[in-house]
């Protein structure tokens, strides 16, 4: 019996013993991370409301020694039920690695000893690809096959994205001196040793932010998107950066400018997602980095603001703004970082008239050079212009209405992010509850003095042409629904039903 046949036969006895399938490892939606909170050591504590109890397993380091160890956490039942399923990919995984030589690498390990909780697995296979692609293929596991910097191949299990390149067993070394930081360069083989020539481990524990061979400047100079990667890290996981970082930084940031816009928007869209939005943005100003990213970011770093109601000046105000909102939220977090941008009018004054519509129309063109997405870009670009809403002495119910209207499922969101802005002012935070109320009462129907309004009203005057929002919702159907046609069937009339829908827009 080969090799194969017998790695087979222990996965398919692996999962009888697990009630499943390699269907159940297919097509998972959910791409969500979670980071459980710790369950209270006091027996007599109540358990937290809407919370139970689960297994957390996580990697420790004492007394020279790594281990894993599993903990109790109170997370969410969903949350309880994903992180199940995530035990089960990775067990799948290790079963693999009793018969092929793999290794974890990367973010998987560093999160696990960070006690956060990975959305993929990055494995470093020690056999040629081709020698992983007829085990996945005779387990009915769909994978994508890929190539950047490495071959590689792309699958997913259990709910986790799984992606694999292949090294020399003599090259693995240098495979991982090569990575970005040396939180990152920690390999652990499937049967739990671990490999760390960078010495990893080390600053994994003192929670340090890291190079590999304390030489920023190559590393940065070698691919520039790395600074952006570290700035990530930074406010994400609690790291402190190296004395050496600031300084090789200061001297490489230069490099993003040969980056596409695309690739640095890629990065901003993480960085906007993590836990401390308000630190990445304080960093990449402290760093110089905006240029790079937005000039006109860059412009209200130093932009001063006078007046009653202004508690500080323009950037402060805006990283008063994200540390208030307290989101991981893209839509909300980017909203705040873009929003004040209006304020700058080119000679550093910032008492401009509309400046949230200003704001708003950069904000759209930044974005779409950053490479967000159209339906983004317009969630976002709508909830600053809403901002106008605020600074409205007496607001009129067709003022409400539109803000409705136009927030759709968004409104929530605004109101964080309206809630954010007036906690950076000197107004009263009773401003958003009247708002909240006004609104809520037009939802439901009530108008002036209590009677129903059945009339409707146009969703708003938006960069002064009222159909630019409708058009817009169009194309971005139009563009979600041309790969439904041409993959049902190339041949059928495709042209034709977009004109139809174009027509029925």
């Amino acid at each position: 019996m080969d090799n194969t046949t017998k790695l087979l036969n222990s996965i398919e006895t692996f999962l009888i013993k697990q009630d499943l399938s390699p269907e159940d490892f297919v097509d998972q939606t959910s791409d969500e991370t979670f980071a459980p909170e710790q369950a209270p050591k006091d027996k007599g504590s109540a358990t937290p409301p809407g919370k139970v109890p689960t297994k957390i397993f996580e990697l420790v380091r004492r007394g020279g020694r790594v281990f894993e160890r599993v903990r109790t956490a109170w997370v969410n039942p969903q949350v309880a039920q994903r992180l199940e399923q995530r035990k089960i990919a990775t067990d799948w995984v290790r079963t693999l690695g009793n018969y092929l030589p793999l290794y974890f690498v990367g973010g998987y390990v560093r999160d696990k000893f960070l006690k956060k909780v990975s959305k993929d697995i990055d494995i470093i296979a020690l056999v040629p690809l081709s020698e992983v692609r007829p085990v996945l293929q005779k387990l009915n596991i769909r994978f994508s096959e890929h190539s950047n910097a490495h071959a590689r191949i792309k699958f997913e299990v259990g709910g986790i994205n799984v992606d694999v390149i292949s090294v020399k067993s003599d090259d693995l070394p240098d495979n991982l001196r090569s990575r970005d930081f040396t939180v990152n360069a920690v390999a652990q083989s499937v049967t739990g040793q671990f490999y760390d020539p960078t010495r990893g481990l080390d600053d994994l524990k003192r929670k340090l932010l890291r190079t590999p061979g304390n030489d920023p400047v190559t590393t940065f100079e070698n691919d520039p998107i790395r600074i952006l990667r570290g700035v990530r890290f930074l406010a994400d996981m609690g790291l402190k950066a190296h004395s050496s970082i600031p300084d090789a930084i200061t001297k490489t940031a230069v490099g993003l400018k040969n980056k596409k816009p695309r690739r640095i928007g890629f990065e901003l869209k993480k960085i906007l997602e993590v836990e401390k939005p308000w630190l990445a943005a304080k960093v990449m100003a402290d760093w110089k980095i905006l240029p790079y990213m937005s000039e006109d970011l860059n412009n209200i770093v130093t932009l001063k603001q006078s007046g009653d109601d202004n508690k500080y000046h323009v950037w402060p105000q805006v990283l008063a703004m994200l540390r208030k909102a307290k989101s991981q939220d893209l839509v909300v977090n980017a909203a705040i970082l873009f929003s004040q941008i209006g304020k700058y009018d080119g000679e550093k004054i910032a008492n401009l008239e509309d400046w949230e519509e200003r704001s708003s129309e950069l904000a759209r063109k930044n974005l779409e050079n950053l490479g967000f997405s159209k339906k983004i870009i317009n969630r976002i670009a709508l909830m600053i212009y809403n901002l106008k809403i605020l600074s409205i002495d007496s607001p009129s119910p067709d003022d409400y209405r539109k803000v409705s209207l136009s927030a759709r499922e968004d409104l929530d969101k605004f109101y964080r992010v309206a809630e954010a802005y007036i906690a950076s002012t000197r107004k009263d935070i009773s401003v958003v509850t009247s708002l909240k109320d006004a609104i809520a009462s037009h939802q439901n129907g009530e108008g002036e003095d209590g009677e129903e309004r059945t009339t409707t009203v146009a969703v708003e005057k938006y960069f002064n042409d009222s159909d630019k929002l409708a058009k817009a919702h169009t194309l971005n159907e139009i563009d979600s629904s041309i790969d439904l046609i041409l993959s049902a069937d190339p041949r059928i009339e495709a042209l034709n039903q977009i004109e139809i829908m174009v027509r029925n827009g």
